[in-house]
């Protein structure tokens, strides 16, 4: 038995063991040359993208989007696009599920994810921001702030500056600025660095800026876990996201800067560092929807029974960094009108929230005024019900987070594919199976939405009403059953580990 044994192991290759042999070499060569094919054939479906979406061919042409496109989805440039997305968001699943089942992230699996994610990025550089028109509203406010030196909440580009060459691909032209101050100082460093003389430059860089700051969400990211694949795997998770690439680089929205913020904080937050509401309070001041996670956050705070001292001193550096970031364009008041009005227009948008689709029907049934305002404090009552539940329930401050902005987005305000951004990065922290489910279900949601929305308006048939429920409900309900289960999960847990509603130890464990 002995010999047999020795036999055996003076067999394998240097010495080792057979599982060793099995398990080792030959599995990890499967693995490297799995991730780095798959990493290929991610890159080069954006490749397909900018064949037809190039930032260089299409950047003069004002409204230039995929309803544009000629025979709509009847048009093979737009089935194979849907096509490619459905690859990357399938191909995202598979890298995920292959580095999380390898041994260990060998160094080809890492090179394989730098390129795949450096490489995408560099792409969505490139790509026309085809899915929405926002980065040139963005642009039109930076120019008033930097270029023509006006108050964006006070003067609009429409009529002072309707001349200009700008105005022609800008839409609102007369709305003042829906985003907070901090968004336009910001900004205005990659609007400042390019200058405004030529706009493929300015939107180059503007859209380089954004890449640069969804990688530093990438790092803030890896400074969560001490366990090397763990952080390897939410790095992932946020960094080669198909629709965080599309939405946050491709289509630049200002979500991204509003993440890295958000994810700051949150880090903060698990350090214990009076930091943690000063920077949740920069991700209010870059998108404002922001604020209703202030009371979570403090919440958090007394929960794991921080100083009061600390707290408070947290709430005043919060405060004083408001009031430097509003001074500049306070202008006696008029901001805050200017403001609340921005964001009055932008709440009348059709969006995919339950909220905004009951307003809507509502409107076409011409209901009368008070039931549409008993709906939004139903609807605005369900949101801290679910909100609270889901406190209770959750463990992960981050899960928290990400489901009730979530449920804030659908339930009280607008919800649109890239206000998931924030949401796939708090649940990128932590890479269970759930989670994952829920940020790779966002991002196959949010890429195939807009091709769901061009076949719903010229295919179809179908009324407004009906589109917009349909979009609707392809948006909210997978994301919506995905929340449920991990409430259900979440409740079951908690049940095996007090049958009675009372903990119990070990030892009465086994008495009984």
């Amino acid at each position: 038995m002995h010999q047999e044994a020795t036999r055996r192991s003076a067999d394998s290759p240097q010495g080792a063991t057979p599982e060793e042999s099995v398990g080792g070499r030959q599995p990890s060569f499967l693995f490297n040359l799995s991730a780095i094919t798959m990493g290929l054939l991610t890159i080069g479906c954006w490749l397909g993208l900018l064949r037809w979406y190039a930032l260089v061919d299409h950047y003069a042409t004002p409204g230039f989007a995929f309803d544009k496109i000629p025979g709509h989805i009847q048009s093979p440039v737009l089935q194979s696009t849907t096509l490619i997305l459905v690859a990357l968001g399938l191909l995202y699943v598979a890298s995920y599920l292959l580095i999380q089942a390898a041994p260990e992230v060998f160094l080809p699996i890492k090179v394989a994810i730098i390129l795949t994610i450096g490489c995408s990025g560099a792409i969505n550089v490139l790509l026309y921001p085809i899915a929405a028109i926002d980065v040139f509203y963005y642009l039109s406010q930076l120019k008033l702030a930097y270029y023509y030196h006006q108050n964006p909440y006070v003067v609009t580009f429409a009529p002072l500056f309707a001349a200009d060459p700008l105005a022609r691909y800008v839409w609102p032209l007369e709305v003042p600025s829906i985003y907070g101050p901090a968004w336009l100082l910001l900004g205005g460093l990659p609007a400042i660095l390019a200058g405004f003389e030529d706009l493929l430059r300015l939107l180059l860089l503007y859209k380089g800026f954004s890449f640069v700051l969804l990688l530093l969400s990438g790092w803030v990211i890896s400074q969560y876990h001490d366990d090397e694949k763990a952080r390897w795997l939410s790095v992932y998770a946020l960094l080669a996201n198909p629709l965080v690439l599309f939405e946050g680089v491709a289509n630049a929205h200002n979500d991204v800067v509003m993440s890295l913020f958000l994810l700051l904080a949150v880090l903060a937050l698990r350090r214990r560092s009076l930091l943690a509401l000063p920077l949740l309070m920069l991700a209010a001041l870059i998108k404002a929807l922001a604020v209703v996670l202030f009371p979570l956050v403090v919440l958090a705070m007394v929960k794991e029974k921080w100083k009061a001292r600390t707290i408070v001193v947290s709430v005043l550096l919060s405060a004083v960094l408001a009031l430097g970031a509003i001074a500049p364009f306070w202008s006696e008041g008029r901001m805050l009108g200017g403001l609340l009005q921005g964001m009055t227009f932008a709440g009348t948008f059709a969006t995919a929230s339950i909220v905004s689709f009951a307003r809507e029907y509502l409107h076409q049934a011409q209901a009368p005024q008070a039931l549409q305002s008993v709906l939004r404090l139903t609807l605005g009552g369900l949101f801290v019900v679910l909100s609270l539940l889901i406190v209770l329930r959750l463990r992960d401050s981050e899960r928290v987070f990400a489901y009730v902005l979530f449920l804030f987005f659908t339930l009280v305000v607008a919800f649109q594919p890239w206000y998931l951004l924030p949401v796939i990065a708090l649940l990128s922290i932590k890479h269970d199976r759930l989670g994952f489910a829920s940020v790779a279900l966002a991002a196959m949601l949010g890429l195939l939405i807009n091709m769901l929305d061009i076949w719903a308006r010229f295919s179809s048939g179908l009324s407004f009403t009906e589109r917009h429920l349909l979009g609707t409900i392809a948006l909210n309900l997978p994301l919506m059953l995905v929340l449920v289960l991990e409430l259900w999960l979440a409740r079951r847990k908690g049940r095996q580990r007090h049958p009675s509603g009372v903990a119990q130890s070990p030892q009465a464990d086994a008495a009984k």
